[in-house]
């Protein structure tokens, strides 16, 4: 842990090597770590403190979004939050299994549409939602971004990415026994989204404020 302390992106030599953990991880959660994702850009994933933040970092501006009624908080309070801005919000209701109709959910994208977001397992009753299908009819609509909430699915399925097809995936390190507030944000290459926080340069100015190292490092040596 001593390894651990002083500033990521400090210049000096100790900030040097925390960077070098940051980046060692970040490669770890993007490659190895999610079952060995191929074909990814070498740094696809940004740091976050939480499924949270990883959920309100992929808003992008527009005006309607298509999600489900059984989203986790961190997906339907911001999206909630985002209405109150102009944004017109379509919930999708889910069959009694808790899965949403790809059909219904497509004929809900119109050329105002301009992100979706479906939950990939439900942290409740444990619905795995077609992702791979969804993500294909999403993608069927040019320029509608795709996000899927990965959280409770990481530590259960393979969540590969390469060949899947989605533009945002968040994790978080405590589903899979990591530390706590902290997770990821997988951005596909090629997808601009707005920086959450202002102040700095760290995670490719999307989230300013020193990065967590110890954090970090412990999600990525989790999904070893």
């Amino acid at each position: 842990m001593a390894d651990l302390v002083g500033a990521a992106d400090a210049r000096g030599a100790g900030g040097r090597g925390q960077s070098g953990q940051v980046e060692r991880h970040r490669q770890g959660v993007a490659i190895d770590s999610i079952r060995d994702v191929r074909g990814v850009a070498r740094k696809p994933i940004d740091l976050v403190t939480c499924e949270v933040q990883a959920a309100h970092a992929g808003e992008r501006r527009g005006h309607r979004i298509v999600t489900t009624s059984v989203e986790h908080h961190s997906v339907g309070h911001t999206v909630r939050y985002l209405e109150k801005f102009g944004f017109e919000i379509v919930e999708l209701p889910v069959d009694r299994y808790g899965r949403v109709d790809p059909d219904e959910l497509e004929a809900a994208i119109t050329p105002k549409t301009i992100l979706v977001s479906v939950m990939w397992a439900n942290n409740e009753v444990g619905t795995i939602q077609p992702i791979a299908e969804v993500a294909a009819r999403v993608h069927a609509h040019r320029g509608v971004l795709f996000h899927t909430d990965a959280v409770q699915a990481a530590p259960h399925l393979d969540v590969r990415v390469a060949g899947l097809e989605v533009d945002l995936m968040t994790i978080a390190a405590h589903k899979f026994e990591g530390p706590k507030g902290v997770g990821a944000l997988y951005v596909r290459h090629g997808t601009n989204i707005l920086a959450q926080q202002q102040g700095g340069p760290q995670e490719r100015y999307r989230r300013a404020g020193t990065e967590d190292v110890a954090a970090a490092v412990g999600m990525g040596v989790a999904l070893e």
